[in-house]
């Protein structure tokens, strides 16, 4: 871990004037986190904002809120007191953090449904924004893929958490060549997987979270089973019994305009789609509303990168490794200042965790009640004074990345 000082820069210095680029914290920033991974998505926004300087009110999500809390209590006695607030509730609460006044930024992890919605809160006082939102990522298998060495990894890429993650395999373009091949690899595998309730060791694969989730799922298989020539090769349909359960679902012989293929299932259902060039593949992975990740598979890593070059989420690929450069560009600390310093990622991703404590905090302490159509459900405390004496330091790990900086102003 190397500390990183973010120092005021001095960009020009001459017999016209001198020009310094200053980071200063933004104040009070809201997180609204997601359902599929709570805490592994909060913590990031937490340090994040912390680390640069800002107070923090962190939302999880109303499926999800027991994890989150607690974390909260931990955490309690290691800042002063309005630091960091969790507070759980409803989509009003959300809505009301968007839109209140002493909120300076709001980061949003989720659909691009309730993203839209967020924004929309956001526009009554054009407060900052990061929305990180749905995805519908493809992979291209190239002809010279070896299917044998990368099945596994594209049906961990796909099925993680049960396929309810944003940037997991949700289109799997396979050459012509290969199709058969991976289409029974995979099947393989599939059939194999032991799906079941998480508390026991030998489960690999969990539920679907949550009963709206399911209803959506099921609809999707549903709209598939429906359409005329395609193959479900597993699952196809959930498991009898309690539960929100359903089997990896490997559907052959698929194409877009489908509701599987366009739309982003966020379940354990991936379409296997056949092409015959790549430029073909490349265009129609292209063909989405959808950002985040993308990857390609092949032995040639030179030609694997220049076909991940096309790809409109930027994201080139070592062969046989699903490790995708977002849209995001970053997942840089500094959202959460004035101005932003962003990498761009290269051949793998940069994590960016904190690294040392904030130093002194100028916050005269200001309460305000928020409700949710339930009542009142708590109090998030907001500092009168937003500046804050130093400018906080903030670390990165970047594993073999040669990534190229920007600076810009945001």
């Amino acid at each position: 871990m190397v500390s990183v000082s973010l120092d005021d820069e001095v960009l020009r210095d001459d017999a016209n004037g001198r020009v310094e680029l200053r980071y200063r914290p933004l104040g009070v920033v809201g997180a609204i986190a997601p359902w599929n991974m709570p805490i592994v998505l909060s913590v990031p926004k937490i340090t994040h904002a912390l680390y640069t300087g800002n107070a923090l009110v962190l939302k999880p999500s109303p499926y999800t809120p027991l994890a989150t809390l607690r974390l909260g209590e931990i955490a309690a006695d290691l800042f002063p007191a309005g630091v960091l607030s969790i507070l759980a509730g409803f989509d009003k609460l959300g809505q009301g953090m968007s839109e209140h006044a002493g909120i300076d930024k709001i980061s949003f992890t989720g659909s691009i449904a309730t993203g839209k919605k967020v924004m929309a809160s956001a526009a009554v006082n054009l407060k900052r924004l990061t929305l990180e939102l749905g995805g519908n990522d493809a992979a291209i298998v190239l002809e010279d893929a070896d299917v044998a060495a990368i099945a596994q990894r594209l049906f961990d890429g796909a099925f993680v958490n049960s396929g309810q993650v944003c940037m997991a395999i949700k289109r799997l373009y396979v050459h012509e060549s290969l199709y058969d091949a991976a289409c029974e690899a995979l099947t393989r595998i599939a059939a194999a997987v032991r799906v079941g309730d998480g508390f026991n060791p030998k489960t690999q694969l969990g539920p679907v979270q949550n009963k709206a989730q399911f209803e959506i799922v099921k609809g999707v298989l549903q709209d598939t089973q429906a359409t005329p020539a395609v193959r479900i090769l597993t699952g196809g349909r959930p498991i009898e019994g309690p539960g929100y359960f359903v089997p990896p679902t490997l559907v052959a012989d698929i194409a877009e305009g489908t509701r599987l293929v366009d739309e982003e299932p966020f379940g354990p259902v991936l379409p296997i789609i056949r092409y015959k060039e790549v430029a073909d593949a490349v265009q129609r992975a292209n063909r989405t509303s959808y950002g985040l990740g993308a990857s390609v598979w092949g032995r040639n890593t030179r030609r694997a990168t220049e076909v991940a070059g096309s790809t409109a989420t930027w994201a080139p690929i070592q062969p046989y490794r699903f490790a995708a450069r977002n849209s995001r560009g970053s997942v840089a600390s500094t959202e959460f200042m004035g101005c932003v310093r962003t990498w761009r990622r290269c051949r793998c991703l940069c994590r960016l965790q904190c690294a040392e404590a904030f130093h002194q905090w100028e916050a005269a302490e200001a309460v305000h009640p928020m409700t949710d159509r339930c009542g009142p459900i708590g109090t998030v405390s907001l500092r009168e004074n937003r500046q804050v004496s130093e400018i906080l330091s903030v670390a990165y790990i970047a594993h073999r990345c040669t990534g190229t900086r920007r600076t810009k102003d945001r």
